[in-house]
């Protein structure tokens, strides 16, 4: 899953896609609520008390959110290719400023070359251009170990922080639970 802001809210107004996102029936989040210590009081924020706060944002699926922002960049005209693996990237030098070139291969077996003024590496952790490039850059300090999991029935937070994200510290680390 993935936990949004309501930073995100407007941006997805202004792509059109919040009728989509809205159909979806997404968890509504309120705010956040946090516990820090062994014997902390629970606190919790609310996006409506911000300034020019929304009332919430979303707890999202994140396949299925990808997918509607993917159905709906190709409903205003983006041609979409899946199942492409890179095989090429490549700067180009061009009269007005750089570009670049990716080469890939389509899900049955032919070459596609692309071009264009920019390039967005949405590949996650894999890291498709940084790994490429040699651009990732370790930091010691956060090697360390996080371990996930998705549970059925889990108890939520109850009343007006229903739909928040709840995130508790103890002595040997932290834990977020999305619900």
């Amino acid at each position: 899953g993935e936990s949004l802001l309501s930073a995100t809210m407007p941006i997805l107004e202004s792509l059109g896609v919040m009728p989509a996102i809205e159909a979806a029936g997404f968890l509504k989040k309120p705010g956040g609520t946090f516990r820090w210590g062994d014997n902390a009081e629970p606190w919790s924020f609310f996006f409506r008390e911000d300034p020019g706060g929304r009332p919430h944002a979303y707890q999202v699926v994140r396949a299925q959110f990808d997918h509607i922002l993917l159905k709906h960049a190709a409903s205003l005209g983006v041609e979409v290719r899946e199942g492409h693996a890179v095989r090429q990237i490549r700067q180009l030098d061009t009269v007005d400023g750089a570009g670049v070139e990716v080469t890939a291969l389509d899900p049955q077996g032919a070459l596609f070359t692309a071009s264009a003024a920019y390039l967005i590496d949405a590949s996650g952790q894999s890291a498709l251009l940084g790994t490429r490039e040699r651009l990732r850059e370790f930091n010691p300090f956060f090697k360390n170990l996080a371990v996930f999991g998705y549970f059925e029935n889990a108890k939520r937070l109850e009343g007006k922080i229903a739909g928040n994200i709840l995130s508790t510290a103890f002595a040997d680390g932290w834990y977020w639970f999305i619900p």
